[in-house]
């Protein structure tokens, strides 16, 4: 049984990555369960070298950002062969490709709540000149109990290894250089607020529909069940043109909690403090503030 720094006992592999493992542990001082990242111990040393310096860059800008859906390190550790190792909070539920492959699409009151979470956490971030750079499902962890979901991480701030690191992964049945905005992947552009704005919106439409984003160019058609107003949306941050879609994560945010009350304003006032609205409630509501659209990548 491995014990790193005379306190976290590493208790059984959770998840595996293309660069580390996480693992199950207990912080023996306290006695509290905790997770371990750590890196693989297949990488060559380039890929170790690059992953050891993605983990460290993520749980710095985790700490930095400071919001509840950006879980930050508990502790930050060095193993005896000088890579590091991230210490953090147990997290329940699993990534949101796995829970959309095995339980299928969300309902709209479930895109709703988790467009709300992203974009909140996208604008604490942005709002400190951090960009994240390349939001797939793999890089959300979402937790729901008899379809409710019920709460949101967002990881993988530091990991942007540009649009290639992603062509060889198809495990969704296809590639997730779909979430991955057309400048970047076809022109070699540098991740900017609008790319971020766009992988977002590919991933709620992939959260919505099950299906690649790819099939969003066909239009509102291809939205299914999602209302009108939450489809403009999507097709607005996923708009070819980087200039046609939203200039901060703030205004997309603001979109989505108008089409939550205007949700509200529908259905009867007897349902406004149960089911959809109870869950939504407890979103974190961020005011849109005026921003430019180079205000995380200046």
């Amino acid at each position: 049984m491995t014990i790193l720094d005379g306190r976290y006992r590493l208790l059984r592999p959770l998840r595996v990555t293309t660069a580390t493992m996480i693992h199950d542990a207990v912080d023996m001082r306290v006695g509290a369960r905790l997770e371990v990242e750590m890196l693989r111990g297949d990488l060559d040393p380039a890929m170790k070298l690059a992953a050891a310096r993605a983990v460290e860059l993520e749980a710095s800008a985790a700490a930095e950002i400071d919001h509840p859906v950006v879980s930050a390190p508990r502790d930050v550790g060095v193993l005896a062969d000088g890579t590091p190792y991230v210490v953090r909070a147990s997290r329940e539920g699993t990534s949101l490709d796995d829970r959309i492959c095995l339980g299928g699409p969300l309902p709209a009151a479930d895109v709703v709540r988790l467009a709300l979470d992203l974009l909140s956490a996208l604008a604490a971030a942005h709002d400190k000149n951090m960009l994240h750079g390349a939001i797939t499902p793999s890089c959300v962890h979402v937790i729901d109990r008899e379809s409710v979901l019920l709460g949101v991480n967002l990881t993988g701030f530091g990991w942007d290894d540009g649009p290639e690191a992603l062509e060889s992964d198809v495990s969704l049945g296809f590639s997730r250089l779909s979430f991955v905005a057309p400048e970047l992947r076809e022109r070699g552009a540098l991740a900017t607020v609008e790319s971020d704005l766009y992988a977002v919106a590919a991933v709620l439409y992939f959260a919505a529909t099950g299906s690649s984003p790819e099939l969003a160019r066909q239009g509102a058609s291809a939205f299914g069940p999602l209302p009108s107003r939450i489809a403009r949306a999507l097709l607005r941050a996923m708009h070819p043109d980087p200039s046609e879609r939203f200039e901060c994560a703030r205004e997309m945010l603001h979109t989505f909690l108008v089409a939550r009350e205007r949700e509200r304003d529908r259905l009867p006032r007897s349902m406004h403090s149960s089911g959809i609205f109870s869950r939504l409630d407890e979103t974190t509501d961020v005011a849109p503030a005026p921003a430019t659209k180079r205000a995380a990548g200046a």
